[in-house]
């Protein structure tokens, strides 16, 4: 996988996953996001074996952007994801992409050791929690 950034976008993987959303209607898109989050709520807490960590944040990420609190925010450059999903999102959807996201990035998980350098870790931790934040705020303001 090539990384580029700390960023919920910065990866090969990432890409891979904006480009086919990107073909999508934004019915299409909330339906495979919530497709994603399905298979990690059934994987008992793991990942399930076919999917990466990358895929998960791609889909919380989508959802954050498309927050009320996550539209202040440049998500990507290439791609106008503030606007990919339809609205009112509902606090159910913000719910289930911090779950999906919790189990993603979990401490002992994967997704951390892949980062060598302490300082490129930290920066994705920082991006992560971001993501984190908006959608908590969502899913406890009911904002949408």
């Amino acid at each position: 996988m090539g990384t580029w950034g700390s960023g919920p976008f910065d990866s090969d993987t990432a890409e891979d996953c904006l480009e086919e959303l990107e073909g999508m209607s934004p019915q299409e898109r909330k339906a495979a996001i919530e497709a994603t989050f399905r298979s990690v709520r059934d994987g008992d807490g793991r990942l399930p074996s076919t999917m990466l960590p990358e895929e998960v944040i791609v889909a919380a990420a989508v959802v954050a952007a498309n927050a009320s609190a996550g539209r202040a925010i440049s998500w990507h450059e290439d791609y106008p994801i503030e606007e990919w999903l339809p609205k009112p999102l509902g606090i159910g959807f913000s719910a289930e992409a911090t779950e999906a996201l919790e189990v993603a990035v979990s401490p002992e998980g994967y997704y951390w050791s892949g980062w060598v350098k302490p300082r490129d870790r930290q920066e994705a931790r920082e991006s992560i929690d971001t993501i984190f934040a908006i959608l908590r705020s969502a899913c406890s303001s009911g904002a949408h």
